[in-house]
Parts: structure tokens; C-alpha cells; sequence
């Protein structure tokens, strides 16, 4: 069923509707069910999620990155603007585990957020990129974002990074995110009820967000990891039995609705000042 939700943005008394049409909660579980032990087959499995979601052709590219064996892959939602909204995580593992958390939960996500969005016309083009060998120092993402021509990283006036969600509550790297996208999604818990917590994670490691963040394009990252979850990571208890599924059906529809958020609220979330110091 679609959702249809009234919101009533800072600042403003106009109401908005979010749209999306949520995953259900079996269909998600059965696409994490699908992460593989080796990157290639993930790279596949990625690939034919996105084109059961409707994702094919010319909108659905391998982009190669210089020095990867595999490449990132790109999934295209037009919208009337050529202005994007890009939605990242990465498809590759180490070896302990079976990467379920770290990170196919993100790169599954991909797939979902897609299949979520793509009922209804968007104001932004939504880009949907797998990235190659995070693992490897953020390999896939720095090459995207060193490829890209000028004019080209302007189109991308928000990046949003998933990785290692479903263990428990979806958390918000705040330190690493702008602080008007913070802002929006303050908005967004107190009409919606979502409870996504800060907590920065800037002693566990990097993230694809990096790049873009390098490049002064604003950018959220979100997370499920606390002291009690990340001793899973890169271990061989990093299965589908480390998820929560209600927890991550709840990060799906928050993400939904962030996003369509997002698509209608960017520019006027991005030309408005923070009361708040990001922290």
C-alpha cells in the first residue's frame, strides 16, 4: 500500500505529501538471504535485484574503476531535473563472514530504496551506486568521484551513504554529515515517530561518503553500529542471523521517506541555516 504522508516542513505551514511504496518485510529478508561469499557473484546478484525492481537498460551500468578487477554499478531514476541525489554503499567483503551485515545490507537496501521510489515522478534524478572494493580503501568511490567532470559533481547536490544497517537501530553518522541534511531528518523523526540516533563512528574506519564529502558535496551517512554490534563486523558472526528484520524494516521506511523527503525539500533544506552545531 502507498504511503501518503503529511508533513509539515521547518519553518513553513505547507503541508507535503511523501510517497513511496515500502519493500514488504519477506521480500526484504529474502534479498538479504541472497548475499554471496565472493564479490563478483554479489556484483550479479546486485545487478539482477535492480532489474527485478524495474531498473534495466541503459539505466542499469557497470561503471569500471581503474586498478578493481569489478566495478561499481549504477542504477538511474530519472526524475524532471537533472539534479541528483546519489544513494551509495558498497557490494564487496572481506573474507571472515558471510558480509551480510557489512555490506549487503546497503547494497540490497540499493535495490529496495529503488523498487520504494520508482512509483511515482521525482523532481531529482536518484542515482543508486554499488561500490567496488570499499574494503580496499574506498577504491570504487574515490574513482567515481575523481572521474567525474566538473559540471557533473555539481549535478549532485546530496550524497547518502548506507553501510552496516539492521543490527539494530539506524544511526546517523553526524560528525561526517552536513548539518542541514541532519536537520531535515530531525524533521522527519518528529513527524514520522523514526528514532535515528547520532552516534559518530569516526574511530571504526572510513567510509564512501569520504569522497564526496571531500569534494564539499553534502553528505549523510547512516549506520547501525554501537559498542554491542561492532564486534560483529569483519568476523564469522557477520551472517543474515546478525539482522534484525524488523529493524531493518523500519530502516527501509525511514530511508524511503528520507529520500522522498529529500527530492522535494533538497534545495530549500540546503539554502536554509542550522540553529544547531553538528557535532
Amino acid at each position: 500500500m502507498r504511503i501518503l504522508v503529511a508533513l509539515l516542513a521547518v519553518g513553513l505551514a505547507l503541508a507535503e505529501k511523501i510517497q513511496y511504496r515500502p519493500v514488504p518485510k519477506e521480500v526484504l529478508k529474502q534479498r538479504l538471504e541472497l548475499a554471496a561469499k565472493d564479490n563478483a557473484s554479489r556484483l550479479r546478484t546486485l545487478e539482477l535485484l535492480f532489474e527485478h525492481t524495474g531498473c534495466k537498460g541503459p539505466n542499469l551500468q557497470p561503471l569500471p574503476v581503474k586498478g578493481s578487477k569489478l566495478p561499481n554499478l549504477a542504477c538511474t531514476l530519472p526524475g524532471e531535473s537533472p539534479n541528483t541525489i546519489l544513494v551509495g554503499a558498497h557490494y564487496d567483503k572481506v573474507r571472515a563472514g558471510m558480509g551480510v551485515v557489512d555490506n549487503w545490507s546497503g547494497a540490497s537496501m540499493l535495490a529496495n530504496l529503488h523498487e520504494a521510489l520508482s512509483s511515482v515522478p521525482r523532481k531529482h534524478t536518484l542515482v543508486f551506486i554499488g561500490f567496488t572494493d570499499e574494503e580496499k580503501g574506498l577504491a570504487g568511490s574515490r574513482y567515481f568521484v575523481a572521474k567525474q567532470k566538473k559540471e557533473d559533481l555539481a549535478r549532485i547536490k546530496a550524497a547518502i551513504n548506507i553501510d552496516s544497517i539492521g543490527m539494530g537501530t539506524a544511526n546517523v553518522w553526524s560528525k561526517r554529515s552536513d548539518s542541514r541534511l541532519l536537520a531535515l531528518l530531525e524533521v522527519l523523526n518528529g513527524a514520522l515517530k523514526f528514532d535515528v540516533p547520532w552516534i559518530n563512528v569516526d574511530k571504526v574506519g572510513d567510509s564512501d561518503s569520504h569522497p564526496f564529502a571531500g569534494k564539499k558535496i553534502p553528505v549523510i551517512d547512516f549506520h547501525s553500529l554501537t559498542t554491542e554490534t561492532l564486534p560483529a563486523l569483519h568476523t564469522p558472526r557477520d551472517t543474515i542471523d546478525a539482522i534484525s528484520l524488523d529493524h531493518y524494516e523500519v530502516t527501509h521506511r525511514m530511508l524511503s521517506a528520507y529520500l522522498a523527503l529529500l527530492d522535494l525539500r533538497l534545495e530549500v533544506t540546503l539554502a536554509t541555516p542550522v540553529q544547531y552545531e553538528n557535532k
